[in-house]
């Protein structure tokens, strides 16, 4: 469902073409709508199987391990490599999240549906509630960032 949704979202919300139709029907917007899907869902895929799978001291562990195997090629990536602790460390918060609202569910009884549109509103009921908590997270991480004078760039590095 979500590969078909990027799908039509790359293909049909299109807003830098003046000849749409002619575009639409040519090979070039299908390939390059078909490239994102992909990315899309591998990228996913990707998350999905981290969260699942690596616990909080494989990322840091990989991490530490991946940023000293580029430091010996004189690479400083330390840039890259904070904001993804930063991403890491919240992937375990959300994931706490999202079991505390199943319980709720489970508790209020509410059973997981079997048919998939219903599916689709009971996990977006869900989800809805974790997307605002972390972009209201996000927004308190920055500003304790811009306060701090947090810089991303490799000569200010803290």
């Amino acid at each position: 469902m979500l590969v078909i949704f990027t799908l039509l979202i790359h293909l049909f919300f299109r807003f830098d073409s003046s000849n749409y139709l002619n575009e639409l029907l040519g090979k070039k917007l299908w390939i390059k709508s078909l490239f994102f899907t992909i990315r899309n869902v591998n990228i996913i895929l990707l998350m999905i199987w981290a969260v699942n799978t690596l616990s909080k001291i494989d990322y840091y562990h990989s991490l530490n391990s991946f940023h000293k195997y580029v430091m010996k090629f004189k690479i400083d990536i330390s840039f890259l490599i904070q904001p993804l602790i930063i991403g890491f460390r919240y992937f375990d918060i959300i994931r706490s999240e999202f079991e505390s609202l199943q319980q709720i569910h489970r508790i209020l009884g509410m059973k997981k549906p079997t048919k998939i549109f219903k599916k689709i509103v009971y996990y977006s009921e869900l989800i809805l509630p974790l997307i605002i908590n972390s972009i209201e997270r996000a927004e308190i991480l920055s500003i304790a960032l811009t306060t701090r004078n947090y810089n991303f760039s490799t000569e200010n590095n803290l």
